[in-house]
Parts: structure tokens; C-alpha cells; sequence
């Protein structure tokens, strides 16, 4: 037998088991960290490529958030197995110590803002500022790491952070998921057994409690599970938010009524097409309909309103998918013909508005 020494230079408090193994099983315990950490990597990279795509699309600061905490939540993966010192960093021998302590406070400060960014409507202002004087606070506390020779004595403020950024958290969901926000459900079904597994995690390495029935790569393993898992909720997050952004478009120019085009949209579509009509020599009408009631009624308002909803489908039948429709003033209905250059063909289609009763006839003084 021959007497192995082994020292470790290590700032916070952990619990190390020492195991000695043959070269062939550590060969295999590495192959099967890498095939884990590839995984992760492979899942994450796909989820950060969708996160760009989503943000450069929608310009959506959530995927911006949530692609920070993707990266450091990899690195600090990467730091735990070893891959990135063994990679990135061989010769850094106080970095590699500080690296996971550093990344894990980085994936903390970005979850907050992710969370933040996909709940934070329904907080008051001093629950968002609880969270960002928390953010602010795992900032400070990677900084240090980074710049002080020996920060181990503070690691208590490791510890409150950490209980911190996962109470808010939860809390934070519970909020919206009490709302009606179907996100704050699955949320809460994604990160509680996530971050309860990296907790144990923590406090068995830091010697508080042990697991001995916890495997060297979870967390790892809880990674690839909470990435794989949210891919699916940031592609339905996505969704939901794209076709909101639509509706809210949709709504702005268009007459909530008639589900015509409001008056400056219409003029600048109009006008818009009225010189690519000029350009490419094609005959286009205006024709404006002024929608009166027949009889003078006791509110006017509302007798003009509920003439306005049966006018739709009068219009509807006159104007084809080319042609542009909207409301002017109030009562004034404009409607701006494509192809209908004046002849039999125009007077035909305007006829129909006639035989609708949406507007007067000229020659008959009798019609309404």
C-alpha cells in the first residue's frame, strides 16, 4: 500500500468523499459525466438559439433574461463536472475554485429577472424591488468572489441568498398562478423540484446534511430535465405572446365596432396605394357612404351604432379581399375600390349599396 495525500484549495464549506478507483472506472465516471453534460449542452444551445430567435423577433426583454440564466446555469454545470477547468481554464487555480460560486450567482441574478419579467405585472412596486435589491445582491456577491483573495468567511450571506432567491421565487409564482396566469402553474411544476434538488445538492456538499444516496451528476441531471422541460414552456410562452402582440395590433387599427380600419389607417393605406395604383396605371374608386337612420330617433347615437354593426355585411358583399374598407367621422363609411374603373361594372357593384339601403338612391326622393 502506498499513502495518497491530496490537498484541495477550497474557500466555501464542502464536504468531499474520497473514493479510490481503478483508471478504467474513472475513465467511465468521466465518459459518463461528459455524456451528461453534452446532453445539457445540446438542449441548452437549442433553447438559447430559439431565446435570440424569439427576442430579435418579438423584441421581448423575457428571452433576453431567461438566455443569461441559460448560459450561466451551463457554466456552472460545466464547473461542477470539471469539464471547464479541464477545457477552459486548466491553469486558473483560484478561478476554477471560484467558478461554480460565481456562475450559480449569475443563473440566481437572471432567473430573477426572467421571473420578473414574466409575473412581475402582477406585483406591487416594493415586490419588484425586493427582487432586484436581490439580483443586486448576487451580483455583489459574485464580484467578491472574484476579487477578494479569501471570501469564505462570508459564506453565511451564500447561504441567505440563496433561501432568498428561492423564496422569492416561488412566491413570485404563486402570485401569478393564483391570477389565472396558466404560466405560474407550470412554472411552479418546473422549478420547485429543480430547485429543491439543487438545494439538497448544496447542503450536502456544504456538510449541513448528507445524502449519500445522491449521484454525482445530479445536478446535472436536474439541468437537462428543467432545460428539456422549459423549451416547451418558452415555445407556448411565446406563442401566447405573439398572438396578444397580434390582437393588440389588430385592435389599434381596426374599428372595434365594424372591424373596419380607423380613419388614419385607412388614409395611409389609401394613399399608399393609391400611388402604386398611379404606377402601375390601374383604376381605383373612393366612394364614401354618410350612414344616416331613416327617421330621426330619440337617441341618435346609438340608432347610428347599431345601423353601423348591420352595415358590415351590406359592405362585405360589395368589397373584395383587394379592396380597403373603413370608418370615417364617426358615420362616414369609405370604401376604396381596386380594378373599378367607371363603366357598367362600377355602377354594378355600387348598386348593391343601393338595393342594401346602405345608401340613397339619387333618382328615387322617396328612398331612405
Amino acid at each position: 500500500e502506498q499513502p495518497v495525500f491530496v490537498r484541495v484549495f477550497q474557500e466555501m464549506p464542502s464536504s468531499f468523499k474520497p473514493t479510490l478507483v481503478a483508471p478504467e472506472q474513472a475513465t467511465e465516471r468521466d465518459a459518463q459525466m461528459q455524456l451528461w453534460a453534452g446532453l445539457l449542452l445540446g438542449a441548452g444551445f437549442t433553447l438559447l438559439l430559439g431565446c435570440v430567435q424569439m427576442a430579435w423577433a418579438y423584441r421581448d426583454h423575457t428571452y433576453v433574461w431567461y438566455g443569461g440564466y441559460l448560459v450561466s446555469t451551463l457554466m456552472a454545470a460545466l464547473c461542477y463536472t470539471g469539464i471547464a477547468q479541464r477545457e477552459l481554464w486548466p491553469d486558473a487555480a483560484k478561478f476554477a475554485s471560484d467558478a461554480v460560486v460565481l456562475f450559480v450567482m449569475l443563473a440566481f441574478a437572471f432567473n430573477l429577472m426572467f421571473a420578473q419579467a414574466m409575473f412581475g405585472g402582477y406585483q406591487r412596486r416594493l415586490g419588484r424591488r425586493i427582487g432586484q435589491g436581490i439580483a443586486l445582491a448576487c451580483l455583489a456577491y459574485a464580484s467578491v468572489t472574484l476579487a477578494r483573495a479569501h471570501y469564505g468567511g462570508h459564506v453565511w450571506v451564500f447561504n441567505v441568498l440563496v433561501v432568498a432567491v428561492v423564496g422569492y421565487l416561488i412566491v413570485l409564482a404563486l402570485q401569478a398562478w393564483w391570477r389565472g396566469v396558466r404560466f405560474g402553474g407550470y412554472w411552479l411544476a418546473i422549478y420547485v423540484p429543480y430547485l429543491l434538488t439543487i438545494g439538497a445538492v448544496l447542503v450536502d456538499s456544504t456538510g449541513i446534511v448528507a445524502f449519500p444516496w445522491l449521484p454525482s451528476p445530479t445536478p446535472v441531471l436536474a439541468a437537462v430535465v428543467e432545460v428539456t422541460a422549459m423549451m416547451l414552456c418558452i415555445n407556448a410562452y411565446g406563442r401566447l405572446r405573439h398572438a396578444q402582440e397580434v390582437h393588440e395590433q389588430v385592435a389599434a387599427l381596426h374599428d372595434p365596432l365594424t372591424g373596419f380600419l380607423r380613419e388614419a389607417e385607412f388614409r395611409r393605406r389609401a394613399a399608399k396605394m393609391w400611388q402604386a395604383a398611379g404606377d402601375r396605371q390601374r383604376d381605383v374608386a373612393v366612394v364614401l357612404v354618410q350612414v344616416e337612420p331613416a327617421e330621426e330617433p330619440a337617441d341618435t347615437a346609438m340608432a347610428v351604432e347599431a345601423l353601423m354593426a348591420h352595415s358590415v355585411r351590406m359592405v362585405r358583399v360589395v368589397a373584395r379581399e383587394q379592396d380597403l374598407v373603413g370608418r370615417l367621422r364617426g358615420q362616414q363609411l369609405a370604401l376604396f375600390l381596386i380594378d373599378a374603373a367607371p363603366g357598367p361594372v362600377l355602377q354594378q357593384r355600387l348598386s348593391r349599396l343601393i338595393a342594401l339601403g346602405l345608401m340613397r338612391d339619387a333618382h328615387n326622393p322617396a328612398a331612405q
